[in-house]
């Protein structure tokens, strides 16, 4: 055997190459999993699309099935904020604290 290469190479770290999205998606997920009002939501808008805002920062938005726009982010202080706007419904704006097991931001 060639000993320049070891049989079991050390493992590599694995890092998001986007923690920011890695965040705001996970946090929407537990959103929808556990409150309600966002489980609601979720029910009627398709996948959301990340959209690279500043730095690190990202937004998730897309469309309801009545044609409302609705749009989550992460606020500076650690709030998923949630919105939904449009011809299908009253205004939503929903402000939920971030689980504690979500990762910090870089």
């Amino acid at each position: 055997m060639d000993g320049r290469f070891p049989r079991n190479p050390p493992r590599a770290e694995v890092v998001p190459l986007r923690p920011g999205l890695s965040r705001l998606t996970l946090a929407w997920a537990n959103a929808c999993r556990d409150d309600p009002q966002v489980a609601a939501l979720a029910v009627t808008c398709g996948a959301l699309r990340p959209v690279h805002a500043r730095g690190d920062n990202w937004v998730l938005e897309g469309l309801t099935s009545g044609g409302s726009v609705v749009h989550a982010c992460i606020t500076a202080d650690d709030h998923l904020s949630i919105f939904r706007h449009g011809p299908d419904g009253d205004p939503v704006a929903l402000r939920l604290p971030l689980t504690d097991a979500l990762p910090e931001a870089s």
